[in-house]
C-alpha cells in the first residue's frame, strides 16, 4: 500500500493523498494503515472483504456511498 501526496489525471484534476492498495489486502488492513494518515476510504462495512477485484467490479457499495458514490466511481 502507498499514499500518493499529489496525484494528477491526465493533468486535468489534481487529488491529495491518494491510495494504491494492491491485491490481496484486505479492508481492515486498509483502513488500519489509513487511519495512521487520518484518512478513510470508500470501503466495505465487513472487513475480511478483498478491497480489489470483486469488491470494485461489484460496483462497491459501502455505508459512505449516500456521501461519496460507489467506491468504483473512485478508482
Amino acid at each position: 500500500m502507498t499514499i500518493i501526496n499529489q496525484y494528477s489525471w491526465c493533468g486535468r484534476e489534481n487529488i491529495s493523498n491518494a491510495a494504491r492498495i494492491g491485491a490481496g489486502a484486505q479492508w481492515a488492513e486498509v483502513y488500519s494503515w489509513l487511519a495512521g494518515f487520518n484518512l478513510t476510504a470508500i470501503g466495505g462495512a465487513a472487513a475480511s472483504v478483498g478491497a480489489v477485484g470483486g469488491y470494485l467490479q461489484g460496483g462497491g457499495h459501502s455505508p459512505l456511498s449516500r456521501w461519496k458514490g460507489l467506491a468504483a466511481d473512485q478508482v
